[in-house]
């Protein structure tokens, strides 16, 4: 009955939904880019961490509203909003400025204080969300179903935006898109003119950003990734960066790469020219700066005579003019090996599009077959033998 008579009806829940659901898909959005950004900046076993400081957060908000029940009556809603607005970017420009590196924290013990703020700071986005709905569910319990609506749609919104924005704003824009959808949430969940004052300009504040991108808001890579080793060549330059749902995919020129893994020491012809493809700014293969129209050729010209000094050339000698499964071909090395040495039809699967679309033309050539799958599923399911 005291919970019946406390409840303030639907038109003040129905005001406040679109502001949760917004609030959600913020959340949500940059919870999952969040694994984005920490695998191209570290390494991607720290992208596993993001889901452990999310429900960090989460699980402090709800120990926050128990031991404080206060906050409950003080309806500090938009308030809370703003300060994920504010606490997401916050956090990815303090973890982005921090030196922490993770190869010295076993002699550096200073590394274990960065990495303890980098991870309060992470997770303070989450606290303030979770305390949103906390509050939302302690001041109106008889609209929880239509709390929890808003809630799970506007989640399931954010992990869809989450898969389609980096490809039109990148890793670092779609920080700021969390940060803009938060803002707006703030706005829908009420207050005074001052706080309504702070929401509005923290969203437009976010818009501008997205509007015109500073350079600050670059991801820092490690300095042991392979990106930022082939970065420090002095004539490198990048042709091509490009993020989408799966990874951010760069291609670097520079005469000073040269890779050609298990190529015979007996090969002593100049090397071809060649880019460096870095997926998540690490795992270099090579893009040949050569015409596919070369492999048409007979006999096939000197350019291509390297095929022949490569480890895997010998499973096209003993079967010429057979077809070949190329998986993960990434900068597309192995598709000129099979080709150049006999392969009637190479079929290359490879699960994203944007290593297809950097590597170039050897993908087009008349003679691959590209199968847009993730490896395993595709060997799992065909009968091609």
């Amino acid at each position: 009955m005291n919970r019946t008579r406390g409840y303030t009806g639907g038109l003040a829940v129905v005001g406040r939904l679109p502001g949760l659901f917004l609030l959600s898909a913020a959340t949500l959005l940059f919870e999952v880019n969040l694994t984005r950004l920490l695998s191209v900046a570290q390494f991607y076993h720290f992208a596993f961490l993001v889901i452990s400081l999310a429900m960090l957060g989460y699980g402090a908000s709800g120990t926050a509203l128990a031991l404080f029940p206060s906050w409950g009556r003080r309806r500090p809603l938009p308030f809370l909003a703003l300060a994920c607005a504010l606490s997401s970017g916050g956090a990815y420009l303090l973890t982005n400025f921090l030196p922490f590196d993770s190869f010295t924290i076993a002699w550096d013990h200073r590394q274990l204080l960065l990495l303890l703020l980098d991870n309060l700071a992470l997770a303070v986005p989450f606290f303030c969300s979770g305390a949103v709905l906390g509050i939302l569910l302690i001041q109106e319990p008889e609209a929880s179903g239509r709390l929890y609506a808003a809630n799970l749609a506007g989640s399931a919104l954010g992990c869809l935006l989450a898969l389609l924005s980096p490809s039109l704003l990148g890793g670092e824009g779609t920080v700021l898109l969390s940060g803009l959808l938060s803002g707006l949430a703030a706005l829908f969940l009420g207050g005074g003119r001052l706080q309504r004052g702070a929401a509005l300009f923290a969203t437009a504040l976010y818009l501008a950003g997205l509007l015109f991108p500073p350079p600050f808001l670059e991801v820092r890579l490690s300095p042991y990734k392979g990106l930022s080793y082939a970065r420090q060549f002095p004539d490198a330059t990048i042709t091509f960066r490009r993020w989408n749902g799966f990874s951010r995919v760069d291609r670097v020129r520079s005469s000073a790469i040269r890779s050609l893994p298990g190529l015979s020491y007996t090969y002593l012809s100049p090397l071809p020219p060649q880019q460096g493809l870095f997926v998540d700014g690490d795992d270099l293969s090579v893009v040949l700066e050569l015409d596919p129209a070369l492999l048409e050729e007979q006999p096939l010209p000197s350019a291509l005579d390297f095929t022949s000094y490569l480890p895997t050339a010998i499973a096209y000698r003993l079967h010429r003019g057979g077809q070949a499964l190329v998986l993960e071909p990434r900068g597309g090395l192995e598709l000129w090996v099979a080709l150049a040495q006999g392969a009637a039809e190479v079929t290359a699967v490879e699960a994203n599009p944007l290593i297809v679309e950097a590597a170039g033309g050897i993908y087009r050539h008349p003679r691959v077959r590209v199968v847009m799958e993730d490896a395993r599923s595709f060997v799992r399911r065909t009968s091609e033998r």
